[in-house]
């Protein structure tokens, strides 16, 4: 059986599953892909959501498994990370956030 990776183990700790219900959240999803639109990071979608008391939980090895884990969230629909890009720390929780084009091969489907 292979070794769970660290955003499987992030995925399954008492962390993760307070985050999961928002995270795969369909409605969550559809914000992440329409604010990448904007210009705007899909972590951006999480981060409005997330309440003080999380936040005081979610150290920087959690901000990079909550950006991967939207990555894993957005790739079934086809979507890939091209960057990064900045955020303003005084408005958001994340100092920045990848953002994502639509794969060639998902367009012309």
């Amino acid at each position: 059986m292979p070794h769970p990776t660290a955003l499987e183990n992030f995925k399954n700790s008492p962390l993760g599953g307070k985050l999961r219900p928002l995270i795969e959240d369909e409605a969550v999803i559809d914000e992440m892909i329409v604010i990448n639109g904007y210009r705007l990071p899909p972590v951006c979608a999480v981060a409005k959501r997330l309440t003080d008391e999380l936040k005081r939980e979610i150290d920087d090895t959690a901000k990079q498994n909550i950006g991967a884990w939207v990555a894993d969230m957005l790739a079934p629909r086809g979507w890939v990370p091209s960057g990064k890009r900045r955020l303003d720390p005084r408005r958001w929780f994340f100092s920045s956030g990848a953002m994502y084009v639509l794969r060639a091969s998902r367009l012309a489907a």
